[in-house]
């Protein structure tokens, strides 16, 4: 039986800008592939994993993209599935709304606006900054009240 290599796609930690084959011989799809995802972002979060290493969830990924990210930006890579690898939210998760009746993508698009105002293009990680507040948004939103 021949092997085969799968295709897989994309994801924060391993797609680069175009597809390449990883260390297990797959083929990963590149984040130039994803609509809505211009080269500055995608040079960010490039920038960002060899700066600090893989992403660990969506609070630790706005410390490579600060003042590239908007709400679409978000949007496409949640659709594109580049998020799954962290596990902790299922796609849909994204778009619940919370009980100030916002969706957790906008909740999490308005502090990247706010550490990015705030910090300028440095790139702060945001562990540990309003985690408790979207936290509490994304359990209330996916226990429906």
């Amino acid at each position: 039986m021949q092997d085969e290599n799968q295709r897989l796609g994309p994801d924060i930690n391993e797609s680069r800008t175009t597809f390449y084959v990883n260390k297990k011989g797959n083929i990963r799809f590149g984040m130039a592939g994803i609509k809505g995802v211009g080269t500055n972002v995608i040079d960010a979060i490039i920038a960002g994993k060899e700066r600090g290493g893989a992403f660990t969830d969506i609070f630790d990924f706005e410390s490579a993209p600060s003042g590239v990210v908007n709400r679409k930006v978000i949007e496409c890579l949640i659709y594109s599935g580049s998020f799954d690898s962290f596990g902790d939210m299922q796609r849909t998760q994204y778009f619940l709304f919370n009980n100030r009746d916002e969706s957790f993508i906008d909740a999490l698009a308005q502090v990247y606006l706010q550490v990015s105002e705030r910090y300028g293009h440095a790139g702060r990680p945001l562990r540990g900054y309003r985690r408790d507040e979207a936290g509490a948004s994304r359990s209330t939103a996916s226990s429906g009240e």
